[in-house]
């Protein structure tokens, strides 16, 4: 039985932009399976950025996931295209057709990281060379601490608090200036 992939993709549209959990703890749902993948759709609260300005609302997007390892593929970050249906129809094959290319991708980048392990491994158990030296230089500036602090304890105690110093000699009167009406000769005519 062919399908019409306008009809498809049309449904793929409305399932991604009408569709709404019943509960909010329900919020994916699972509408069919394609080539051994099943196909979702998961609506959650984002953080979105408009003409407007910021706000929490709800996004929807579209994954197929891997019955035999649970990976998840999704294409345009789960947003079909709303604007052409056929290609919306295309959206699941797309995204499964980069399952190829990835699993490629990811067995090379494990392979390369397992040859590395080894190495790591005898890394991570080589002794520190360095360590009976790091001993001793820690030893070393604990004991300058320590003599340090000695020396300092014996400056306090050599200079015992003066007297305080009565300064009172080196200080003189103040001379308070006062000042009359007559000092001032512009504040009237005639007087």
């Amino acid at each position: 039985m062919e399908a019409d992939p306008v009809t498809i993709g049309k449904t793929i549209i409305d399932l991604y932009k009408k569709w709404e959990p019943e509960y909010a703890e329900h919020s994916t749902y699972k509408f069919g399976e394609l080539y051994g993948f099943s196909l979702f759709v998961n609506r959650q609260l984002a953080w979105v950025q408009n003409e407007q300005g910021s706000k929490y609302e709800y996004v929807s997007n579209l994954y197929a996931e891997s019955d035999a390892t649970g990976i998840k593929y999704m294409r345009n970050n789960g947003i079909p295209n709303t604007d052409n249906p056929k290609t919306a129809a295309k959206y699941f094959l797309n995204a499964i057709d980069n399952v190829g290319s990835l699993v490629v991708k990811y067995r090379d980048k494990l392979a390369a990281l397992e040859k590395e392990i080894p190495v790591i491994r005898e890394l991570t158990q080589k002794p520190y060379e360095q360590e009976a030296k790091l001993a001793a230089l820690k030893i070393e500036l604990a004991n300058l601490e320590q003599e340090i602090s000695r020396k300092i304890a014996e400056k306090q105690q050599e200079t015992e608090p003066e007297e305080a110093l009565d300064h009172s000699e080196n200080l003189r009167p103040l001379r308070v200036q006062t000042f009359e009406r007559r000092d001032y000769p512009a504040n009237g005519f005639g007087r």
